[in-house]
């Protein structure tokens, strides 16, 4: 994993599994929070990223429909 990602989630989620923002100050200051809603969020699918050396894209359910959110911003 790229050191300059915060670390990932402890497990990885599930679909029908709800997570919300690691930090919703930060969700909120860069517009996620408003757009996207507050959460939590149904995770509809994950994306394994790692042959992009990326950590894993998380589609979750939003009010604005399927999203999909790099894991290290949620929990």
């Amino acid at each position: 994993m790229n050191a300059d990602f915060p670390a990932p989630m402890p497990r990885t989620p599930q679909p029908g599994q709800k997570v919300q923002w690691r930090d919703l100050r930060h969700a909120q200051a860069l517009g996620w929070a408003d757009a996207l809603g507050l959460g939590p969020f149904e995770v509809v699918q994950v994306v394994d990223k790692s042959h992009q050396g990326l950590p894993l894209g998380v589609i979750l359910q939003t009010r604005l429909g399927p999203r999909e959110i790099n894991e290290v911003w949620l929990h």
